[in-house]
């Protein structure tokens, strides 16, 4: 970055070396980016050479750009089968609630496999960049291609095994939560950043029912074809809930 490298060569040529008054430097010149100013002080404390100090820069600027913002277009990938959340028009279940069928579908983002992610953070008291996706925030995931809300019902039950049928529809309904909330997942390498970024594994879990969501390699039929069923569950948490949130845009 030529930001780093100038600020790189104004340290060397002033002769400063002094860790802790260069950290007070970058936070000063960062000041008015709130997301900045909180990582690099959190991130920071421990560093003690300008190498880590410069990664470190490049590190907080690279989160930044991969945060999940409210507003912002995702795919939501399984991992264990890498198969994305999808749902498509007019393809509806024949059990349960009969709305709009939900599945792990292509093996790569398209038009089927993309949501909106809207909340209002609960983290405003404690943060002011409220824009961005913190763990445990309430979410809601609207399906981009139909304009159907992501859902949990209370008393449905899934095509397969009696689980909790999740699926898609327009609006609230009795009985059915829209709320979901993220949860960092055991395996997650994103131990630094308290905000949700693109390619962190994650978990959802359904903010009324406390139902994760949960896909595996069975499958249902519907309409003659075959879809791997994504449900809910309260059982203990494994490696089928695991999902990797990307940002689309």
């Amino acid at each position: 970055m030529a930001f780093l490298s100038k600020f790189q060569s104004l340290c060397y040529n002033t002769e400063l070396n002094d860790i802790e008054e260069i950290k007070n430097i970058i936070h000063k010149i960062m000041i008015s980016n709130e997301f900045f100013k909180s990582e690099f002080s959190k991130r920071s404390k421990k560093i003690s050479s300008m190498e880590e100090l410069l990664a470190l820069f490049g590190d907080i600027i690279e989160d930044e750009a991969n945060l999940i913002k409210s507003g912002s277009c995702i795919a939501l990938k399984h991992a264990a089968t890498g198969k994305y959340l999808s749902s498509v028009s007019n393809l509806n279940y024949k059990t349960g609630s009969y709305s709009q069928a939900v599945f792990a579908g292509e093996t790569f983002p398209g038009p089927n496999t993309l949501w909106i992610i809207t909340f209002s953070s609960q983290s405003s008291k404690k943060y002011p960049y409220t824009n961005f996706a913190f763990y445990d925030d309430k979410i809601y995931l609207n399906h981009k291609m139909t304009s159907r809300t992501l859902i949990c019902s209370g008393h449905y039950i899934s095509p397969l095994y009696s689980h909790t049928e999740v699926g898609c529809n327009i609006g609230r309904h009795i009985g059915y939560s829209t709320a979901w909330k993220l949860k960092r997942h055991a395996s997650s390498t994103n131990n630094n950043c308290t905000c949700v970024k693109s390619q962190d594994k994650i978990i959802l879990q359904n903010d009324d029912f406390n139902k994760v969501l949960r896909s595996h390699e069975l499958e249902f039929d519907l309409n003659n074809e075959k879809f791997q069923e994504v449900f809910g569950h309260d059982k203990r948490v494994g490696g089928n809930d695991e999902w990797i949130i990307e940002l689309i845009s």
